[in-house]
């Protein structure tokens, strides 16, 4: 097969594992960074599994051990998040296009820069999320691995794993606005179980943590597999 540029929106009869191994998309070759080798660490996992904190906490660790990191965010801009947090109904394949732009502005503004300075750089998610939550709400996942195909590839992603009956327990405490649309435990059974299908697929080293525990043993696990993978 012929490698050719795969429109936003093609469809074609194949799912996102044959996509990314054949390199079916085939882009004009553009990077944003110059090294083969960089600390571009990402933490994943469904609502309520504590990648915000866990995420503050490491890059607050890793400082203290006089590592250069920083913590980026996704959403990353203010106004990108604050639409998505007034519609939390948005249309899928919208939503997909926001996140995708928004990413794109972090990684060719800012991520690159840190990561060509040498910074470990920790993510609170990333064009992972993307193939998961769009695509389990609806957007076509060969359109959603298109308009992601320029992002950054984290050089490891972290998974805090718990069940959803864990996620929607936590997110009531929090009275978050999110339970909107991740209240039902189907829903979120579906995201974890992609998050897995997922991971299998894309070809970026990835580790798997139990995040039902305490705070302190899903913080030591994290620090302990961050820091045997730096480069």
């Amino acid at each position: 097969m012929d490698k050719r540029v795969l429109p936003p929106g093609a469809f074609i009869l194949k799912g996102y594992d044959y996509i990314l191994q054949q390199r079916y998309i085939d882009y004009p070759n553009i990077s944003f960074i110059n090294k083969n080798k960089y600390n571009y660490i990402v933490i994943e996992g469904i609502d309520g599994a504590g990648k915000t904190t866990v995420a503050q906490l490491v890059v607050s660790e890793l400082k203290r051990r006089n590592i250069d990191s920083e913590l980026v965010y996704e959403p990353y801009t203010d106004e990108i998040r604050a639409l998505l947090d007034r519609s939390p109904d948005i249309n899928p394949i919208v939503e997909a296009m926001l996140f995708a732009a928004d990413r794109m502005y972090l990684h060719s503004e800012v991520l690159s820069k840190m990561l060509q300075d040498g910074k470990v750089v920790i993510g609170d998610r990333s064009f992972i999320a993307s193939i998961v939550y769009q695509v389990v709400r609806g957007a076509p996942e060969e359109f959603v691995i298109s308009i992601n195909s320029f992002a950054i590839k984290p050089s490891l992603i972290i998974l805090l794993d718990i069940t959803p009956e864990t996620a929607i327990e936590r997110l009531e405490r929090k009275k978050s606005k999110q339970l909107l649309h991740l209240e039902k435990p189907s829903y979120l059974l579906n995201v974890r179980q992609r998050y897995f299908d997922v991971l299998k697929s894309v070809g970026i080293p990835y580790h798997v943590i139990n995040a039902e525990r305490n705070i302190d043993s899903v913080l030591e696990d994290v620090l302990s597999v961050i820091l045997k993978n730096l480069v």
